[in-house]
Parts: C-alpha cells; structure tokens; sequence
C-alpha cells in the first residue's frame, strides 16, 4: 500500500513538490484555503480548509489517514502544521521552530541574545508606539510586521512625517497585530540556503539579490551562487549555522537574508522553510544537485536524508518582470525571450485589463523568468537578456 502525505497548501510552488512527491510513488493529498488550488489536480484527495488551523490539518489528516505532513515553501501554515504533526505524533518541525520562523521579533531577541549582531530594533502594537520609538531611532528606518512574508508591510521611512503610515501598513499586514522598528541595513543581500537535521547545519548554496529602489525593499533579481570572497563566504555561513543554533531550527529547511553592512555581515531574518518562488523546488536542485523535494520528504517521515551538494554550484537566475502602473494591455516578444539559450521558464501574470499598481509587495510582481548555466554570469546574463526583450504594454488609467 502507498504511503500517503498531506500537503498543506496547493499553489504552484506546492504543486511542484507535489509532483515529485508522487514521481517518487506516494499518494498525495492537500488542503488549502483556495478551491482553485492549482495543486489540487493531481492530489488523490483534497479539501477547501484554513490551513493555519491545527484542528483542521489534525481532522483532515485522520480523515485521509495520511503518513506524513509536508508544508513547502509557505510562512503561514508553519505553526500549525507542526502542532498539528505534535498532537498527531508525526515527525516535523518542533512547534518551538515554527514560532520562531513565524515571527520576527522573537527571532531578533534570540539572536541578540546569542550575541549575534542584529539591527537596532523594537516591537509595537500601535501607531503611537511605533512614533515614539522612531523619534528615539536614527532615520533611515524600516517599519515591518512581526509575522508576513513577500515584504507585505515593510516600508524604508527616512522622515517623521512617514511613520504614521508606514506603521499602519506594518499593523494592517501582521496576522498578531505587532510591528517592529528597526535601523535600516545598507549593503548588498545575502541569502543562505540549507537544511538543519539532527542538530547539523547543512549548507547547499548562497545568493545574491538585487532589490528595487527605496523605499521598497522587494527582490527584483536573485542570482546563485554568490559572487563573494572565501573569506566573507566562510563568515556568513559560521553566522548562518550559529543563527540556527540559536532560534532552535532542526530537521527543517532553512532559508536566510543577511545584509553585508560594513561592519560585516547582519541576519535580516530567515525561515525553518525552503525558499519560496521555485528557488526550493526548481532552482536549488539545479544549482546544488540536491533533490530538496526528497530530503524534506525524509524528514516528514523522520528519516535521515542524505545531502551532499556539489563542489562547484552552477549557476541560475530568478529576474522578476515589473509592472507599470495603469492597465495591462500586452506582453510582446515573450516567445522570442523563451528562446534564448538557457531560458527555463517565463511568465506574465496579468490578464488584459488588470490594473497594475507599483512594486511594493511579491504581489504586485508582473512575471518572472529563470535561466539556467553552467556558471552565475551565463545565466544572470541571458535572463537580464530576456528581460530587455519582453515589451510590456500599459494603457492609462481615465
């Protein structure tokens, strides 16, 4: 008889890992929030369901009568899912993890306490709080929601006279209600992959990102491997592995952002998850030779997985396509981009007529494009290629 594992959360990055999962020859069922879950399609069962309701990960994973929990790639499900593996005595992430994955301040106040550096910082729970501790910081700052991910709420203030409004976006994005303050990080980004089992910090590769203008702080371009000295490389990952040691991370994926300040590097903050976007699902296996799919699935049933990424990474790029503001009309020269050599996958994501904002969040996001290569600069170059050649029509707005 099939094993069968439950995925909690179905979109398009779940139903990669989905996938594979079944490639491999298990049943895979899935619960999400949405009825149009792409990922449904091909779970042996499904249902429609609050996927951050332990109770009901519990009730529909006795009902499917599943072997193991899988939840890839998604922020918000996390504490649940590991209360719901804890009360139904599956292997997974402690509730502990998740908690301290889940939220940003408990995360600072662990790393601070194991004297890593951190960015000055300070929780609030409302506008008048967030005020008084920007009056107390030196500008520039960023206001963020404890608990969000794809920089939903997070905005670079620079004057008093953006506070207020920068803490209700921060307020208005946080699922607990709190917000933090804290001293803007100049430098390059920085994030680390890897797996934590057992206690042992396992790393599979480092990137670098390229985010938009201030005052967003959203990812436009992710390049691996990362383009930096042995030496620095070598000081991120001591702090990397002490930083998991530190928030309790085990028998999880990590994902992590550090800033390389000049002062050395700074944990923005990180994740007991892979990386969102396909960067766990499609570009580390690529890169790293590692099958992530398989070894979370390993650790979902409590077995040992067997890493061992490759001497020299090869090279992927993730470049995202940016929306104009107004009213979506075309996408020319897309097939054109598909054929360059190494190009992966491309998408456009708005129907004619959508109303595109600025990019502010992962939502606002237009499209993306991987390419893969044997080294960094090949990829990084054909999707900046691609990117050039894709001709985005915008019609104003009466």
């Amino acid at each position: 008889m099939k094993k069968r594992v439950l995925f909690v959360a179905a979109g398009p990055v779940q139903r990669t890992a989905m996938s594979r999962v079944k490639e491999m020859g298990y049943e895979v069922y899935a619960i999400d929030e949405d009825a149009g879950a792409v990922g449904f399609d091909i779970a042996t069962g499904h249902e429609v369901c609050d996927v951050c309701d332990p109770s009901e990960i519990v009730r529909v994973a006795k009902n499917f009568k599943v072997d193991a929990i899988m939840c890839v790639c998604t922020d918000a499900p996390l504490v649940a899912v590991a209360n719901a593996c804890a009360q139904l005595g599956l292997p997974g992430p402690s509730v502990e993890t998740a908690e301290v994955s889940a939220n940003k301040w408990r995360q600072r106040m662990a790393l601070r306490k194991a004297g890593i550096a951190v960015p000055e910082f300070q929780r609030f729970q409302t506008v008048s709080e967030a005020k008084t501790i920007a009056e107390a910081f030196h500008f520039p700052i960023v206001l963020k929601p404890t608990d969000n991910a794809g920089s939903r709420g997070v905005t670079y203030v620079n004057a008093a006279a953006s506070v207020e409004s920068a803490a209700q976006n921060a307020l208005q994005n946080s699922r607990s209600g709190f917000g933090l303050v804290e001293k803007f990080m100049q430098g390059p980004e920085i994030s680390v992959e890897a797996f934590v089992y057992g206690g042992k910090f396992v790393p599979l590769c480092l990137s670098e990102k390229v985010r938009t203008k201030l005052p967003y702080l959203l990812d436009r371009e992710v390049h691996f491997p990362q383009n930096c000295s042995d030496d620095v490389t070598s000081e991120i990952l001591k702090m990397a592995s002490t930083a998991v040691k530190a928030c309790g991370f085990d028998n999880c994926p990590v994902h992590m952002e550090l800033i390389r300040t000049a002062d050395g590097p700074r944990v923005v903050e990180m994740a007991a998850r892979g990386a969102g976007f396909y960067v766990f699902t499609r570009i580390l296996p690529h890169v790293t030779g590692v099958d992530t799919i398989k070894s979370s699935l390993d650790l979902a049933f409590g077995n040992k997985p067997h890493i061992t990424p490759l001497d020299n990474p090869l090279g992927a790029s993730l470049v995202f396509l940016d929306p104009k503001p107004g009213r979506f009309v075309s996408a020319t020269h897309v097939e054109e981009a598909r054929s360059l050599p190494g190009i992966i996958d491309i998408q456009v994501y708005p129907a004619v007529g959508d109303v595109l904002g600025e990019l502010r969040s992962g939502a606002d996001r237009v499209g993306h494009i991987f390419a893969f290569a044997d080294t960094r600069l090949s990829a990084e170059s054909t999707a900046l290629q691609a990117r050039q050649t894709i001709q985005i029509q915008i019609a104003p707005i009466s």
